[in-house]
């Protein structure tokens, strides 16, 4: 479980100021963490927290992959792709080549993923928490937000740029 949540702050009340921590940003400062943000606060009358950006991210990344590997290897149905074949599919969500299409959040932004895909066009898949794009051991380039509590509230100290360079530079 991750320390930075609601239900942490409200458990540990005055305890919590003055702890600090480490994790991916809340939701990325994009029109698709923008577009998430609004369609989660939508959905459950609450703003997204701790990993929810991430672990939907995860999920789209998947489902794309799913959807690559159904149409490269020529499947008439998604339940026979191997793992395998989505493992080798998931380069394949975040391409960089020229011409790709950016797809965001969103259940329109899916739809025009699958589109693409079925007519054989590159994607690049670019999340609620940020673009989704692999390192050479397969985990997602990511900034990182160290924050602290304050009064009881979340405060972003600084954040780090693990998307751009591997050294994680300070932004």
């Amino acid at each position: 479980a991750n320390f930075r949540s609601a239900l942490v702050l409200q458990t540990l009340a005055d305890a919590a100021n003055d702890e600090e921590g480490t994790s991916p940003p809340l939701v990325a400062n994009t029109p698709s963490g923008a577009t998430f943000t609004s369609e989660y606060t939508d959905a459950y009358i609450v703003s997204p927290e701790t990993e929810d950006a991430q672990c939907y991210d995860a999920g789209m990344v998947l489902a794309l992959a799913i959807v690559i590997a159904t149409e490269k290897n020529h499947l008439a149905d998604p339940r026979m792709v191997t793992g395998e074949q989505v493992l080798a599919a998931l380069q394949l969500t975040s391409d960089k080549s020229p011409g790709t299409t950016l797809i965001g959040t969103g259940p329109a932004e899916f739809a025009k993923a699958v589109n693409l895909i079925s007519a054989g066009l590159p994607i690049d898949y670019d999340g609620a928490g940020g673009p989704q794009d692999f390192d050479a051991l397969g985990g997602v380039k990511n900034l990182i937000s160290h924050w602290k509590v304050v009064d009881q509230r979340f405060v972003e100290v600084a954040q780090y740029d693990c998307i751009s360079s591997s050294t994680c530079p300070l932004k």
